[in-house]
């Protein structure tokens, strides 16, 4: 997909959690244990509209964690109408920016000297994500990504995420095969020969690989391999995804 794409993807998004009312933020989210629908707007609008700028004005050589080393994270963080109106104000801020920034623009990412296009990709599929889950939690069918959308997203856990997940828990699990199968495409992660193959939608393999109805896609081969990354990304990243 492309930057352009990344971002009509990401305000899309945007715009549909901005109509969910307050009233609905009591609501438990069960792919995400311990958080309600507020827990997930404030996490969004301050941990990805906030801070997630700040990576563009931060130095491609810098470690891990620098960029988001000065922002401004409110303690505690919003609830209720505060966390709707902090998702509005972070998240406009942050569509304005990279609107406002060149995608090719040097800058700190999770996979070290990147550009900006990298976070625009991310903030994309971070909150489709959590509008799945969200979407869940009010009891409406969670609306399907489009087949070019679901093949990045698995594109970027197999690249990305999961082998993230598994070098911040010091973690080396046997290397398994993500497969899209509308598009026929295939990822491997983990180094050595392949012991898993996971089969499914792109939609359901995308939710077992951040740990989320894992149930629901077939894996031939070494199915407990398999299931130790599926389990990476909620302890690695403590829910906070």
């Amino acid at each position: 997909m492309t930057p352009a794409q990344h971002l009509k993807w990401f305000a899309d998004t945007t715009t549909w959690f901005e109509a969910i009312s307050p009233s609905e933020y009591e609501r438990e989210v069960p792919s995400c244990p311990g958080w309600k629908i507020e827990d997930v707007v404030s996490h969004l609008g301050i941990g990805l509209g906030l801070a997630y700028p700040f990576a563009l004005t931060t130095a491609p050589g810098a470690p891990l964690g620098a960029a988001f080393a000065d922002v401004p994270f409110p303690r505690p963080m919003p609830t209720g109408v505060a966390a709707r109106a902090a998702f509005v104000k972070h998240m406009s801020n942050c569509l304005t920016t990279y609107k406002q920034t060149d995608p090719a623009h040097e800058c700190w990412t999770y996979e070290g000297p990147g550009a900006a296009s990298f976070w625009f990709r991310r903030a994309a599929i971070e909150i489709a994500l959590h509008r799945g889950d969200v979407e869940m939690a009010l009891g409406i069918v969670p609306s399907l990504l489009t087949d070019q959308q679901s093949l990045d997203a698995i594109a970027e856990a197999a690249g990305l995420v999961l082998p993230l997940a598994a070098d911040l828990l010091g973690a080396t699990p046997q290397a398994i095969t993500l497969f899209h199968d509308q598009s026929g495409s295939a990822f491997t992660v983990g180094a050595g020969p392949s012991v898993a193959e996971v089969h499914g939608t792109g939609d359901d393999v995308l939710a077992a690989s951040w740990g989320r109805n894992t149930d629901r896609v077939v894996i031939t081969g070494d199915a407990a391999a398999a299931r130790v990354w599926f389990d990476l990304v909620p302890v690695a990243f403590a829910r906070s995804e």
